[in-house]
C-alpha cells in the first residue's frame, strides 16, 4: 500500500495534473491518492466534467477528499444543502 497526497486539484482547469502523474498508471486498488482541499467537482456537471469524472472513477486507486474552506460558499450556495451544515 502506498500513499500520495495531492492539493489544487481544481476540477477540469488542472486535470492534466493527474492525467500526466508518471507514477498514477503503475498504481493498484491497494493504493491511495489524498486530494487535500480544492478539488473542484462536481462544478457544473458539463459533457468535459463528467468526463474527467469518470475518468478518475476509472482509475484502481482509491481517491479520498479532505474538503478545504472553499467549499463553504458550494455548501451555502446549494439549496440541497442549506441549513444542513454549520461552520
Amino acid at each position: 500500500m502506498t500513499v500520495y497526497v495531492a492539493g489544487d486539484i481544481h476540477g477540469g482547469l488542472d486535470m492534466q495534473k493527474l492525467r500526466d502523474w508518471e507514477l498514477g498508471d503503475s498504481l493498484t486498488s491497494d493504493d491511495y491518492l489524498v486530494v487535500t482541499g480544492d478539488f473542484g467537482f462536481p462544478w457544473d456537471f458539463s459533457a468535459e466534467e463528467c468526463a474527467d469524472i469518470a475518468w478518475l472513477e476509472s482509475r484502481p486507486y482509491k481517491i479520498l477528499l479532505f474538503d478545504g474552506c472553499n467549499y463553504r460558499s458550494l455548501l451555502f450556495s446549494n439549496p440541497l444543502f442549506r441549513g444542513l451544515f454549520h461552520f
